[in-house]
């Protein structure tokens, strides 16, 4: 598996997914204060997802139409994560697909109490205002269930400044409760 943040790597290949392997990426986003999150989608054209971001069409915030998928130290079975294979391939979407719907996985930043960001903020400020998409530059990469692959998106890199960059990026988006007052 590709290293996160290695800015030296210059191919990034795809990886089976294994609970082992799903754990491994979840705890390398947590070095940076991010956590790992899946969008589920019928679509194939995983380049548009790496070039243009993920598509939410909510004003509601990222948690109506994604799902965290960090498996939690306390939780053994690890169920309703990355490292669940069932979910993972068998993903809940809402829009009928004649197979089954890939899962794109990006990266959240988790805000610390200090940083003073509301959980709604959060939700709602992940995604870009006008676009109505999680932008591209969070884009971890593309899950296949049928052959159990990431393809890694070869421009996603975290470093030690991406969180605070993206938190007051997030601070600086209206809400949409906010554009209408």
């Amino acid at each position: 598996m590709s290293e996160i943040n290695s800015p030296t790597e210059t191919t990034v290949s795809p990886f089976t997914l294994t609970p082992e392997t799903g754990k491994d990426l979840a705890s390398r986003l947590a070095v940076y204060n991010f956590s790992l999150w899946g969008h589920g989608t019928p679509s194939r054209d995983i380049e548009s997802f790496f070039t243009n971001g993920v598509r939410t069409a909510s004003d509601i915030g990222i948690d109506q139409v994604a799902l965290p998928l960090n498996p939690s130290p306390l939780d053994a079975s690890a169920t309703e994560t990355i490292a669940d294979m069932e979910l993972m391939n068998q993903w809940p979407h809402n829009r009928g697909a004649e197979r089954k719907p890939g899962v794109v996985l990006f990266a959240i930043p988790n805000p610390s109490i200090e940083d003073n960001v509301h959980a709604t903020r959060l939700m709602a400020g992940v995604v870009d205002d006008e676009l109505k998409r999680v932008p591209p530059h969070l884009v971890i990469g593309y899950y296949e269930p049928e052959t159990q692959e990431v393809t890694p998106n070869p421009d996603f890199e975290l470093t030690d400044t991406s969180y605070a960059s993206e938190i007051e990026a997030i601070k600086l988006r209206t809400l949409p409760v906010e554009s209408m007052l």
